[in-house]
């Protein structure tokens, strides 16, 4: 059949008509995929972190006494039972005492190499803080850094998808960090009368104090700005179904 140049060129608009049709209907579809991705990464929920601060009351460590030839190596142990859990971050500690031994001319006066010395040392993780020697009696204060202070966070992840998946977050990252135990060493060097056998002073008892720094979590969704809206816009046609269809056909 031999076909009319009106023909062909109507046969050749057709073809290039669902040419054009077949890209827009890709495009389309292609779009339709993405704002489908976009809209699983919009669903992922951000949890906010923060941190709030607290400081214990003065704790007495008790039975604490120190002998001439046994030093006082009790360790010092710091737990934290704050739910949900607690970071540990400062601690000081107060050392008070004074020589037992009777006498204000023995604490002094001409006489003060009769009075027992006392020094002290406290260790956590390799790194050691001192009370140097000194007689008598004294009142001393040190202070420790324990672990790094934490810091608010956004916590935006696709596997955490409530507040309980965020605390096991925050639990896997500062774990082990409410509790320490902090090494002790108290020494007393005796006076002179304890070494020729006048008095029979042998060591002297201390007071021990501590007071805590830590930090404990509160855990909060953030809410969405806006809600989400639909991907595809009512009334929206294809560009192809656009080109495909004449004025006066929709």
């Amino acid at each position: 059949m031999i076909l009319k140049s009106s023909d062909k060129l109507i046969a050749i608009i057709g073809v290039i008509i669902l040419i054009i049709a077949g890209i827009g209907i890709f495009i389309y579809i292609s779009n339709e995929d993405d704002s489908e991705e976009d809209q699983v990464v919009k669903s992922i929920k951000k949890f906010k972190v923060e941190w709030i601060q607290e400081v214990s009351l003065p704790e007495k460590i008790s039975n604490t006494r120190a002998v001439r030839d046994k030093p006082y190596n009790k360790p010092i142990e710091i737990t934290v039972n704050k739910e949900p859990l607690s970071v540990l971050t400062f601690v000081d500690i107060n050392l008070k005492w004074k020589d037992s031994c009777t006498g204000l001319i023995l604490r002094n006066g001409i006489l003060k190499l009769a009075s027992d010395k006392l020094k002290a040392e406290f260790t956590f993780n390799g790194k050691s803080e001192k009370i140097p020697q000194h007689t008598g009696q004294g009142d001393r204060k040190i202070s420790f850094s324990l672990f790094n202070e934490p810091t608010e966070e956004i916590i935006e992840d696709p596997e955490v998808m409530d507040e309980n998946d965020a605390l096991l977050y925050i639990q896997e990252k500062y774990s082990a960090m409410d509790s320490v135990l902090i090494e002790t060493k108290v020494q007393i060097t005796t006076g002179l009368f304890e070494r020729i056998r006048i008095f029979r002073d042998k060591g002297e008892n201390f007071n021990l104090q501590i007071t805590y720094t830590y930090y404990y979590p509160v855990i909060s969704e953030i809410a969405e700005n806006e809600p989400p809206t639909d991907i595809t816009p009512s009334g929206y046609q294809p560009p192809a179904y656009s080109m495909m269809c004449l004025p006066g056909m929709l």
